[in-house]
């Protein structure tokens, strides 16, 4: 499934996000069949999937993938010290926002 994978999106990459937006991401859906052999057969690649709780499996698996999808993306932009640094900041108006945009600004 993975090689499968590599290679939607290598057939596409320059379709995915023409204007190089920087701090930006995207879920993608990927949606895949076992025949009777246990080969891999991929049905279709949704740009809007659903995430609906719509199963005990999914209950339990959904939350796990959007939380690892936040910590590979949001949580790399926005750091929990970057939380800290406005704590321990000595501007007391100094907004949350202001604080973690200066940390952003920082990694560039």
């Amino acid at each position: 499934m993975q090689e499968i994978v590599v290679k939607t999106f290598s057939a596409v990459r320059r379709a995915i996000d023409p204007n190089k937006r920087k701090y930006s991401f995207e879920l993608f859906g990927y949606d895949f069949i076992l025949d009777e052999d246990f080969n891999q057969w991929l049905i279709e690649v949704n740009t809007n999937p659903c995430i609906e709780e719509s199963s005990n499996i999914l209950k339990v698996y959904l939350p796990r993938m959007i939380e690892d999808m936040l910590r590979l993306t949001v949580d790399v932009v926005f750091p929990k010290s970057s939380i800290k640094k406005y704590k321990k900041s000595k501007e007391p108006n100094i907004s949350p926002v202001k604080s973690v945009l200066k940390t952003v600004d920082d990694f560039k």
